[in-house]
């Protein structure tokens, strides 16, 4: 068990595939998708068990066999329907009911119980029958009063049970079904807090997607060395079906659209997250979302960019409107170390060498993009080809002193310029090239002619 440190919040992490912590009250209208059975009385049917095989009421235990077979004799006497919501009535305090469901994919499903009256408070469990005949319970929801009960769960085909026990019940009809999805992605089984997908010390960035109106998915990262945090959405297709939320003091916030920079109080602190459908629109487990979760950018150093060796320079006096400050005949080695705000290199950062061949024409359209990731030691390091040229739109003489020797030089070039930009913060950046100098020149040698050399 590994014990971490929230704002305001301490909680154990444990590996699990199911969860039933969430007390969150089940969206308006989730269930107006499902098919809708028919009622069900309650009749105190228990769950049978055979003689010296207990239930076996391990969270962590490996998933069933997928190769149940129908040669299982269902322990609860009724069957029902999955994707299906079921009205049930006449239930008393002190009772329970048992009702048997069957998978035949893949799935993560979704136990709930819904609609309970002020005098209502029903305890969710959810049992899989094993191919060994053995019972294991997947999990249990028990909340206070009438608050609705989810146990989600990622399974194989095979049997499972409803295990609805009555804390109080006056007889008044509820709702109770389970719903399954086949769409989920890499990070699940990450429905709550406790379950939460843990990041690596890095600049994160995870994507997901959200298999139903249900599913919830979290995720935290520990910021050891008290860093800045870094925490942002993106919704590639702008479709708005996702709520970014951050778990500060025990309240989930959500979070602004260009994301937020977060400041732990503490080394070692852990930063949640949420990604929650928005429960005005429908939900489409096609689309994607991608969280940024990690280690902010906030600085950093040995930036160079190096041009091919040995290149014969155009000097200030024969070029300097503009004076070229960066000169190469073909290929530029570009590197960096990308910072936290503690000065710690962070893997997983971005940068962006933007290039343009034309100095007197710097649209962003024009622009020549190389993106980069930062590896595991924070750096970043690029070889950017600018390819020959033949012929140069400007030609210029130029001496050159070497050796003894006064050399004349005819230099054909383009001018152009280039500059970087480091994603930093909440839609803001760093780099080379800012407000007082918003780029670098380049100059680009075509073609270098001696016209002549004087001993000295």
């Amino acid at each position: 068990m590994k014990k971490v440190t929230l704002p305001g919040i301490a909680l154990a992490l444990l590996p699990m595939v199911s969860f039933a912590d969430n007390t969150t009250p089940l969206p308006i209208g989730f269930a107006d998708d499902l098919n809708t059975g028919n009622p069900v009385l309650h009749s105190n049917h228990q769950l049978v068990e055979r003689a010296n095989i207990p239930v076996l009421f391990s969270a962590s235990s490996a998933l069933a066999s997928a190769e149940q077979t129908a040669t299982i004799t269902p322990r609860c006497p009724n069957t029902l329907n999955i994707n299906t919501v079921y009205p049930l009535g006449g239930a008393q305090k002190g009772g329970s009911d048992c009702f048997h469901f069957k998978l035949d994919k893949p799935s993560k499903i979704y136990a709930f119980v819904m609609a309970q009256n002020a005098q209502t408070n029903v305890t969710l469990s959810l049992i899989r029958h094993n191919a060994d005949d053995t019972l294991t319970a997947i999990g249990t929801s028990s909340n206070p009063a009438s608050a609705d009960e989810l146990i989600s769960s990622i399974e194989q085909p095979g049997h499972y049970y409803w295990l609805l026990e009555y804390v109080e019940a006056d007889g008044s009809e509820f709702n109770f079904g389970v719903m399954t999805s086949e769409m989920i992605d890499s990070h699940e089984l990450n429905d709550s807090i406790s379950a939460s997908t843990i990041l690596p010390d890095q600049l994160n960035r995870p994507v997901g997607n959200l298999d139903s109106i249900l599913d919830i998915d979290h995720y935290a990262f520990e910021a050891k060395r008290g860093q800045d945090v870094l925490l942002k959405l993106t919704d590639p297709n702008n479709t708005g079906e996702f709520v970014l939320e951050h778990l500060e003091a025990g309240t989930w916030v959500e979070v602004p659209a260009e994301g937020k920079v977060i400041t732990p109080t503490q080394a070692g602190e852990y930063q949640v997250a949420r990604v929650r459908p928005n429960f005005n629109l429908p939900n489409n487990p096609t689309n994607a979302y991608q969280v940024t979760l990690g280690s902010n950018v906030a600085s950093f150093s040995h930036h160079s960019v190096d041009p091919d060796p040995y290149v014969l320079r155009v000097p200030y006096s024969a070029e300097s409107a503009p004076y070229m400050t960066t000169q190469t005949y073909q290929k530029l080695r570009w590197s960096m170390i990308l910072q936290d705000s503690t000065g710690h290199p962070v893997a997983g950062g971005q940068a962006f060498f933007i290039r343009w061949e034309d100095y007197n024409n710097r649209l962003l359209s024009n622009a020549q993009l190389t993106t980069s990731f930062s590896d595991a030691q924070g750096k970043i390091s690029e070889t950017i080809d600018l390819g020959r040229c033949s012929t140069g739109s400007r030609t210029v003489t130029h001496t050159e002193y070497s050796n003894g020797y006064t050399n004349r030089w005819r230099s054909n070039y383009n001018i152009g310029a280039w500059r970087v930009e480091i994603p930093s913060g909440a839609g803001e950046s760093i780099g080379i090239g800012g407000q007082r100098h918003s780029f670098v020149t380049l100059g680009h040698l075509c073609d270098q002619d001696l016209l002549s050399s004087t001993r000295q």
